[in-house]
């Protein structure tokens, strides 16, 4: 146990900061270091020059940039039970709560729409879905489950979402074709969305977040509301006990969520085998792998934050955690307003010089994901929290 005075004034600042707002550190560094992640691999300087980890699988498979979504669907879940405390603490009624999360997931909603039309007219094309759109459908539908329903409950909410979206595609073939399969022409969910997204779609075959896989990635954050329960609980037991049954206490959450984390993430390898992983989709194995890497990074952000270095290192994290949704929707609006041509230029006139192309490419993100955790350091010295 850490016992130096740097340490224990990072962590009254921290616990100083966060106390205030309800926040927990670990939390708060996930987020960030998912937003940073998301930055990176959406703004690459030349999209035709990336690192492979950073693209995408064309199908199915998985690669570090499909991680960066599931993980922040992971965070909204652990951050619904936080708000869902306080709102309880303060006497909130069922209704109150409903309607606090429909304002909000409409507002998501809608500033993807605007996202997505932006800069892509004329609108009677815009896409439909997009990032902001399934965060605010699956908030709204995870906040009303967790209201009502306790773990054990959401559990089997989970497995049934599961179990059902892997039946639906593994056994109904869309209309016109002889068998189901998990291809991109062959599968219920891409049909669905083709009959009724038509020309408001990503791909004129799949949309990536699609009506269909919403159901697989509600339970991806009905799974972090699991984690976001045993954080409260940590955080309980620490403040009760102190000393010696705080560490107690980190070393109860690390093993739940170390064991947790490794057997998920082994579940989902293994269901891989039958039900392809696939983001596109957003399969089951998909599912459960992501939330199993997902929460053994949580793990390491809460072993972290009991070192002194560790609070040093995510403080960045930290400050882009605060305010993940508005750094993510000013950095796309930026970048596509005015950096499209000059991020190519750059990486591949200036830096390819002296670096690769796809390392040019690289340089370029990291720069502009390190400006917006400079934004995001201001607006927490300023306690600016922007909640979309």
């Amino acid at each position: 146990m850490l016992t130096s005075t740097s340490h224990k004034l990072l962590t009254d600042q921290a616990s100083t900061a966060n106390s205030a707002v309800g926040r927990i550190w670990a939390l708060d560094v996930f987020r960030g270091l998912t937003i940073t992640a998301m930055i990176v691999v959406n703004n690459p300087g030349s999209p035709a020059a990336v690192f492979g980890c950073l693209r995408h699988a064309v199908w199915s498979g998985c690669t570090l940039a499909d991680l960066v979504f599931p993980f922040f669907l992971f965070s909204v879940g652990a951050s619904v039970v936080l708000s869902f405390r306080q709102r309880c603490d303060r006497g909130d009624s069922l209704r109150r709560w409903i309607l606090h999360a429909t304002v909000r997931a409409g507002i998501l909603i809608l500033l993807g729409l605007i996202l997505n039309g932006l800069f892509y007219l004329p609108w009677n094309q815009v896409r439909w879905a997009g990032v902001l759109q399934r965060i605010g459908v699956v908030y709204l539908v995870t906040a009303c489950i967790t209201w009502r329903a306790a773990i054990r409950w959401r559990t089997a909410v989970v497995a049934f979402l599961l179990v059902g979206y892997w039946l639906l595609l593994a056994v109904f073939p869309p209309p016109g074709s002889a068998s189901a399969d998990f291809s991109t022409h062959a599968n219920l969910a891409s049909y669905l969305d083709r009959r009724i997204m038509a020309g408001h779609m990503w791909q004129p075959e799949f949309d990536p977040e699609g009506l269909l896989s919403t159901l697989p990635a509600i339970a991806s954050c009905l799974l972090g509301t699991i984690a976001g329960e045993w954080l409260m609980n940590w955080r309980k037991e620490k403040a009760e006990q102190g000393g010696t049954g705080a560490n107690k206490a980190n070393r109860h959450l690390l093993r739940r969520l170390l064991a947790a984390g490794l057997m998920m993430t082994a579940a989902g390898l293994i269901w891989g085998w039958v039900f392809p992983i696939n983001k596109s989709l957003w399969t089951s194995s998909f599912v459960f792998l992501t939330t199993g890497l997902a929460a053994l990074v949580l793990a390491a952000c809460c072993w972290a934050g009991e070192r002194e270095t560790g609070l040093k290192l995510g403080r960045p994290f930290q400050w882009q955690g605060c305010n993940a949704l508005s750094l993510y929707f000013g950095s796309e609006v930026l970048a596509m307003a005015l950096l499209t041509e000059a991020s190519e230029w750059v990486s591949q006139t200036l830096l390819a010089t002296w670096l690769t192309p796809a390392g040019g490419s690289l340089v370029w993100a990291l720069a502009y994901a390190a400006f917006w955790a400079m934004i995001a350091g201001i607006m927490y010295s300023r306690r600016l929290f922007v909640k979309l």
